[in-house]
Formats: C-alpha cells, sequence, structure tokens
C-alpha cells in the first residue's frame, strides 16, 4: 500500500493486520529480478556466512542469466 508522508495511519485500524509474534523458526531466501524478469530463488539452510554468500553469488546468477 503506498502512502504520502504523514499518512501512515489515516484511514484508521481497517489498515492494520492485528499479529502475535512469537519465538521460532526463521528462513533465508535468496533471489533475483532482472529486466528481463525473475530469476533462481533459493532457500538457505543453516547461516549465511561468508561461505555461503560466495557460493550464491558464484552459482545463482548463472542459473538466471
Amino acid at each position: 500500500m503506498w502512502r504520502k508522508p504523514g499518512e501512515e495511519l489515516s484511514g484508521g485500524k481497517k489498515n492494520l493486520d492485528p499479529m502475535v509474534k512469537r519465538g521460532g523458526g526463521r528462513m533465508l531466501v535468496w533471489g533475483c529480478v532482472a529486466a528481463s524478469g525473475v530469476g533462481k530463488f533459493d532457500s538457505i539452510a543453516g547461516n549465511m556466512n561468508k561461505r555461503v554468500h560466495v557460493n550464491i553469488l558464484r552459482e545463482h546468477p548463472k542459473a538466471s542469466a
């Protein structure tokens, strides 16, 4: 939803979805978008570190090209 500056809550609570945040899982994903369309999308198991990031940058752009 696009709003002008200062209009964050104009319209009242009808634009808000109540939620309860709890601890739990998380998901890391990688994807790309180019002028030609959407590229490869992949989920990342575990933590993102330098080795994982470098591997993603080596492999995924080639598959999306």
